[in-house]
């Protein structure tokens, strides 16, 4: 075999490999958890939850933070048709696309991110 390879604990893994990856990923960009709950009428029973590892949340330049990216989250969310609310995967792409915008405002990258959606 040719190229770079890694150890990683006990295992090799070559360079490109999905760890590697994702690795370096967050540690250039960081990452974004999202947790929101949803009642059976599709609609948010509880305040969004965001955390951030390795993000910028807002300077003194920039007051934007992430409670302004869990209202943009929310205004997203409900933006959405009550039907389409029932599809995780539908709520899933639109908070992505949500944080997107508002690191690529804010910090100019793309951090990872994570969505727990609950339903009671």
């Amino acid at each position: 075999p040719a190229g770079r390879i890694y150890l990683d604990g006990n295992v090799f893994i070559p360079d490109g490999a999905s760890p590697v990856r994702e690795r370096r990923k967050l540690s250039y960009a960081g990452a974004v958890f999202v947790s929101l709950v949803l009642d059976s009428k599709q609609r948010l029973s509880r305040e969004i939850g965001v955390d951030g590892f390795g993000v910028v949340h807002g300077d003194e330049d920039n007051e934007r933070g992430l409670n302004d990216l869990a209202e943009d989250i929310e205004d997203a969310v409900m933006s959405i048709a009550a039907s389409k609310r029932k599809d995780d995967d539908a709520v899933e792409l639109v908070v992505k696309r949500a944080v997107r915008l508002y690191f690529d405002a804010v910090w100019g990258k793309r951090p990872v991110i994570s969505t727990a959606i609950h339903r009671v």
